[in-house]
């Protein structure tokens, strides 16, 4: 793979001389994924970008091209239902301006790169020789992947694809693929769900990429993130092979049990396994597909509800975790919010937002159905432990969920 080089860099990489200290890991980090023809200078194989920062100004979040005027405007356009009203006024301005063709004269950090080897193979596998990438980096953090929004000249999205890297992101990255083929029959009306048009390993790289879905046009996005309604959980739930069983005899609690052998730096997650069993065995749960991240950015509101990024899905999960994980995300990303204030959030508020569902729960199975959701979050929390890279995303959260669920569940026996 690329690797920077300083004696030549200007020369193999046109543009890169003179990059700002502060983006150009980001950008050193981009090209030894996504490759850069070396040594090519030819303006016709060159792409010019406009930077947006990281909120803390610390590396890159988002490349956006400059040109052509309709590619611009597409890579602008933001349609998830989890902008606040500024940044819903900023969208819209930013939108046209790139419509109007004056990107490259906003301010920001700019930067001349070669085209991505990656993206001239997609351009190559999906015989749409033109497409222009705009590149979301996202925030430093464990699952830290490049997601590439693919545009035609005319500013159609060809569609949108992931990069895995890691094991941790090669893993969600596989699993998004398989889910979305796995649901893709059984969507109804309803909900409007990305299709996978081409996976495959680049350069030992695993990729996929997703269609365009249909998004709630600028004017029709909410000020402020609302819950997601219960009509759209229970959809998802019944997408594949809905059924109940009883807590003891779950597939998922099988999988913890062994994912916990490999969990050297927490040995206290198979006794909480244990205990978890023993207080909620016999309990017997409806069971379904559960989104895994169903937050206010991760889906459009309308008729039908657009829903994207599928990498945390999984089946054979009680009906109602994605509504305690949605709660549990806007709690902890509100202004002032922490991972210990969203989790007394949800346990506060777990009887009242499943029995929305309208599913039949008593108090003892919104119980059992909250106890299982914070041991899928210590889960997820190993899962993302084990890539550290990029940070400590949801630093902390580990001792506090195991917190309140050891005080949440009968005692173990006496040491």
């Amino acid at each position: 793979m690329w690797k920077a080089n300083e004696s030549n860099d200007s020369l193999q990489n046109p543009g890169r001389a003179d990059i700002d200290p502060t983006y150009r890991q980001d950008l050193d980090w981009l090209a030894e994924l996504l490759g850069y023809p070396i040594g090519t200078g030819a303006a016709a194989n060159q792409v010019s970008y406009l930077g947006r920062p990281t909120s803390n100004s610390n590396g890159l979040s988002l490349l956006v091209p400059t040109g052509p005027r309709l590619v611009s405007a597409a890579a602008l356009e933001r349609f998830d239902d989890g902008r606040s009203r500024r940044q819903r006024v900023v969208d819209q301005v930013a939108a046209a301006v790139g419509q109007a063709g004056l990107l490259g004269h906003l301010p920001g950090p700019r930067f001349t790169l070669p085209r991505y080897d990656l993206i001239q193979h997609l351009a190559d596998v999906l015989n749409e020789p033109d497409i222009v990438g705009s590149i979301t980096l996202g925030p430093h953090r464990r699952n830290r992947k490049p997601v590439i929004q693919l545009i035609a000249q005319s500013g159609r999205t060809v569609g949108y694809a992931k990069v895995g890297w890691s094991p941790t992101t090669t893993a969600l990255v596989n699993n998004e693929a398989r889910i979305l083929r796995l649901v893709g029959p059984n969507t109804p009306n309803t909900l409007d769900i990305p299709t996978v048009i081409h996976s495959d390993v680049w350069r030992g790289l695993a990729l996929v990429v997703t269609s365009s879905i249909q998004r709630s046009p600028l004017k029709q996005r909410r000020s402020q993130p609302a819950p997601c309604p219960p009509s759209i959980v229970k959809s998802i739930a019944s997408l594949v092979s809905p059924n109940e069983q009883r807590v003891a005899d779950l597939a998922m609690v099988s999988q913890w049990r062994e994912t916990s052998e490999t969990m050297a730096s927490d040995t206290d997650f198979l006794p909480l396994l244990d205990r978890l069993v023993e207080t909620h065995g016999d309990m017997v749960v409806p069971l379904g597909l559960w989104h895994g991240d169903l937050t206010a950015w991760n889906m459009a509101s309308g008729t039908p509800t657009s829903i994207w990024d599928w990498e945390f899905a999984a089946e054979g999960r009680p009906v109602g975790f994605d509504t305690l994980h949605q709660h549990f995300e806007t709690h902890r990303r509100c202004r002032g919010g922490t991972n210990q204030g969203a989790i007394d959030a949800v346990l506060a508020g777990a009887n009242s937002w499943l029995s929305s569902l309208a599913m039949g729960y008593d108090p003892a199975t919104t119980n059992t159905i909250a106890d299982l959701y914070l041991a899928e979050l210590l889960m997820r929390e190993h899962q993302l432990g084990a890539h550290q890279e990029h940070g400590n995303y949801l630093a902390g959260l580990g001792p506090i969920v195991r917190g309140r669920l050891s005080n949440r569940l009968k005692p173990g026996p006496s040491l």
